[in-house]
C-alpha cells in the first residue's frame, strides 16, 4: 500500500473506541421495535456490523409465545443471488472461466435458451430468458407437492420463451441463477452448496437445517395466518441457487462485511461485481438501492413467508440486515430506521487543521462504487471534486476533492446528538 499525505482543515476527532456503546444499542432496539410495529411485522432479526463489532436486535415473535431470538434462522430468498455471483466471481479470479465466456461453453442444449449468452448476462439479468419460477406449471406442482425436491434437469425444462434478444433489456429473472448455479456445479464438479462458502448459512434442502427455523406467517396484514406446518422442500429446492439460502442476521452481515473487506474476491472482481452499468441500478447480483435518502448497495428477498433485505452503507462502512417471517411486509422500511439511527450516531466527517498520513486501501463512491486499491496521491487528486470514502488498513474517511486540488479529509467519530445527521 501506498503512504499518502493529505492535508486536513479542522481539529482530527477521536476514532470511536466502542462501535456500539450501551446507548446506540439501546435506540437501535428502541427503532427495530417501533419499526416493527409500525409495519405491522409478525417478527424481526436485524444485525449490524459497524468497525468491526457486531450487534443484533430482535422485535416480535416466531409464534405464539415463542419471541424471535437471534439465534433464529429465516429464509433470505433472493439474497442468495449474491452468495451465488460471488462464487462465480471467485471462479473467474482461480482462472477457472470468464464470465464474458459463452454458457453454451459449459451447459448442454437447453430449450428457450441462447447458447451464446453470457455468464455476465446471467449476473446482471440482461439475457433476456423467461422465468422458469413464474409460470403455472411450477407453481401448481409446488402446491400440489410442498415436500417435492426438484431436480435441475426438471426446472429447465418448464424455462419459458425469451423476452428478449441476449443484453438488450434488463429482466430480473430466476432463471439467470439457476443456470449460474449450475454452470457452477458444472465446472468444479462440486455440489453448489459446497462452493459457496457461506457457513454457517445453509442452501436448503441439499443441507439440513440447523438451529430453529422461525414459522412464517402470508396473508395481508388483518389475516395473516402460520404457514410453517406447510412443507417448503418445493418452494426451497425449486428456488436452489437463487434464493433458497436460510441463515441468522448476523451470519448475511458478517457476510457482507467480508465482502466488502476483500475477503471473498480480488478488488479488480468486487470493483467488477458492483458496478452499474444500465439503468436498472443492478450490478452482478447486487444492486444499488437507496433507504432514505442513503445510498447503499446490496440485495433484498422474498420466499414464501419471508423477507429480507442486506445492505453495506458505504458512508458509514456498516452492514445491516433485516430479516422477517411474515409475507407481504416492509423489510426495508426496519432497515432505514436502524441507518438513520447510526447517522444520527455516526459523523462521518470532521474535520481537522494539519497533514494526517494513511495507508489507503481502497477508495469508493459514496453510493457503494470501488473506484481504485492502493492508490497514489496524484490518482486521488485525479479525481472528480465530490466527496468519497477512503478506507485505510484500520480507517475509514470521508475525503472531499476540492476544485483546486486540495484533499480534505474527515474523521468517523461519535458523540453526535441524538436525532442530529451530519453525512455529507
Amino acid at each position: 500500500m501506498v503512504q499518502i499525505a493529505l492535508m486536513m482543515l479542522a481539529a482530527a476527532v477521536p476514532l470511536m473506541a466502542q462501535a456500539f456503546d450501551p446507548d446506540l444499542r439501546l435506540r437501535l432496539q428502541e427503532a427495530v421495535v417501533a419499526a416493527r410495529e409500525t409495519h405491522n411485522i409478525v417478527g424481526v432479526s436485524a444485525a449490524v456490523l459497524l468497525d468491526g463489532e457486531l450487534a443484533t436486535f430482535c422485535a416480535g415473535m416466531s409464534h405464539e409465545g415463542v419471541p424471535i431470538d437471534d439465534q433464529m434462522v429465516f429464509g433470505i430468498g433472493s439474497n442468495t443471488k449474491t452468495l451465488t455471483a460471488a462464487a462465480m466471481m471467485r471462479l473467474q479470479d482461480r482462472g477457472v472461466l470468464s464470465i464474458d465466456d459463452a454458457i453454451g461453453t459449459y451447459l448442454p442444449p437447453l430449450a428457450h435458451v441462447d447458447p451464446e449468452i453470457t455468464i455476465r448476462q446471467l449476473l446482471n439479468h440482461t439475457s433476456g430468458l423467461g422465468d422458469y419460477a413464474t409460470g403455472p406449471t411450477y407453481a401448481d406442482s409446488i402446491r400440489k407437492d410442498p415436500r417435492r425436491v426438484w431436480k435441475r434437469d426438471e426446472l429447465v425444462t418448464m424455462i419459458p420463451p425469451s423476452q428478449a434478444a441476449p443484453g438488450a433489456a434488463f429482466d430480473y429473472c430466476n432463471t439467470n441463477y439457476l443456470l449460474v448455479g449450475m454452470i457452477i456445479e458444472r465446472v468444479t464438479g462440486q455440489p453448489l452448496q459446497d462452493v459457496l462458502s457461506i457457513q454457517p448459512m445453509q442452501l436448503f434442502p441439499d443441507t439440513p437445517i440447523t438451529g430453529a427455523l422461525a414459522h412464517r406467517w402470508m396473508g395481508g396484514q388483518m389475516g395473516r395466518q402460520d404457514f410453517s406446518a406447510t412443507p417448503m422442500q418445493s418452494e426451497w429446492s425449486g428456488a436452489w441457487a437463487a434464493g433458497a439460502v436460510i441463515a441468522r442476521a448476523q451470519d448475511l452481515a458478517q457476510w457482507y462485511d467480508g465482502l466488502f473487506s476483500g475477503q471473498h474476491m480480488t478488488a479488480d472482481a468486487l470493483t467488477e461485481m458492483t458496478t452499474v452499468t444500465n439503468s436498472s441500478g443492478y450490478g452482478l447480483g447486487i444492486s444499488r438501492l437507496r433507504l432514505g435518502d442513503v445510498p447503499t448497495i446490496g440485495h433484498g428477498g422474498q420466499i414464501r413467508g419471508y423477507s429480507s433485505i442486506a445492505v453495506r452503507v458505504p458512508s458509514l462502512q456498516a452492514s445491516v440486515v433485516v430479516l422477517t417471517n411474515c409475507l407481504p411486509c416492509n423489510a426495508q422500511a426496519v432497515a432505514d430506521t436502524i441507518i438513520q439511527v447510526l447517522r444520527a450516531d455516526v459523523t462521518s466527517v470532521a474535520w481537522g487543521e494539519h497533514d494526517q498520513r494513511l495507508l489507503v486501501s481502497q477508495v469508493w463512491t459514496m453510493d457503494g462504487r470501488l473506484l481504485m486499491t492502493t492508490p497514489t496521491d496524484e490518482e486521488l487528486r485525479s479525481l472528480p471534486m465530490g466527496v468519497y470514502v477512503l478506507q485505510s488498513q484500520n480507517d475509514v474517511r470521508c475525503v472531499a476533492l476540492m476544485s483546486d486540488g486540495t484533499l480534505a479529509v474527515g474523521t468517523r467519530s461519535s458523540g453526535s446528538p441524538s436525532g442530529s445527521s451530519s453525512t455529507p
